[in-house]
């Protein structure tokens, strides 16, 4: 008859062989995503471009929001004007895989960046809320679609 200590040193081996198994399984498949995920990003010349364009984007946007729940519109329709100007440079460098949806997008995006600055021109914040609303909407969906991160 085997001692306990015998049975217990022997279900540990066994238990940290099958632990390192697992844990050497799953690292691999990590370090395979990291290297996918490089060599798309190698592969997209303009990803670094088009980030420091989402971030302005961005930035741009939580100034509209800000002035609209302020109840003003005065910065708006420049504001939006920017936006699209940036997004119509954007364009002109879509990344390499969804490049027509991308493009589609950009030129969606513009079109209700022009829409949002002709209704802050009205000077009202109920017409204008809307068509921000609208705007932002299309960011979230090309986001969705064409697979881009949201932490850009």
């Amino acid at each position: 008859m085997r001692s306990p200590f015998y049975k217990a040193m022997i279900g540990f081996c066994t238990g940290s062989v099958v632990i390192a198994l697992t844990l050497a399984s799953c690292g691999g498949e990590e370090e395979q995503a990291v290297e996918e995920k490089s060599a798309a990003e190698a592969q997209d010349q303009h990803l670094s471009k088009r980030q420091a364009h989402m971030k302005e984007i961005s930035q741009i946007c939580g100034g509209i929001q800000k002035m609209l729940k302020g109840g003003t519109v005065d910065n708006i329709a420049t504001d939006a004007r920017r936006l699209k100007e940036i997004m119509a440079e954007v364009s002109t460098i879509p990344p390499p895989y969804d490049a027509e949806k991308y493009k589609f997008y950009a030129q969606d995006f513009q079109s209700k960046a022009y829409t949002l600055a002709l209704t802050a021109e009205g000077g009202s914040v109920d017409t204008t809320k809307p068509a921000f609303v609208t705007l932002t909407e299309t960011c979230g969906v090309c986001h969705y679609t064409c697979k881009y991160p949201l932490e850009l």
